[in-house]
């Protein structure tokens, strides 16, 4: 979609776009992805930086930083995204975005790891104990 949309505002050619994704995958601590599934990516990653909140719940489980890129005109964020917004760094523009990194990335310090946490257990796991046996008969029969 990215490609479709820069193209069809004229924002890059065809060439552009593709000259701007090799940038991307020469460098050493970055990736393109553009398979469809990106669970593995979401493994192998230090942390998050998007303006998309399509996928911040399913990213939410890797316990990773989430840097998410503000705009004014981003419809808000339902109840939920209300939420799980509260473990996540808000950038607004360049200059936060370089700060959170640096404060992050390079210094190791990742204030709202425990908020993360604590969200992760009160709305993403289940509090029931079905789950729980159904997973125990399944490891009985596997074991």
């Amino acid at each position: 979609m990215l490609e479709n949309s820069v193209c069809e505002y004229n924002l890059m050619t065809k060439e552009e776009y593709q000259n701007y994704l090799s940038e991307w995958k020469n460098l050493d601590n970055a990736n393109v992805y553009d398979k469809g599934e990106y669970f593995d990516v979401f493994k192998t990653s230090d942390l998050l930086i998007t303006d998309c909140s399509s996928f911040l719940a399913e990213y939410y489980p890797s316990k990773k930083p989430i840097i998410f890129l503000n705009r004014k005109d981003r419809a808000p964020f339902d109840a939920f995204g209300n939420i799980i917004k509260k473990g996540f760094y808000i950038a607004n523009n360049f200059q936060e975005v370089e700060e959170l990194l640096a404060n992050i990335a390079q210094n190791k310090n990742d204030n709202l790891k425990k908020t993360r946490e604590k969200i992760l257990q009160k709305h993403f796991y289940m509090k029931n104990t079905t789950y729980k046996k159904i997973t125990e008969f399944l490891c009985s029969l596997i074991n």
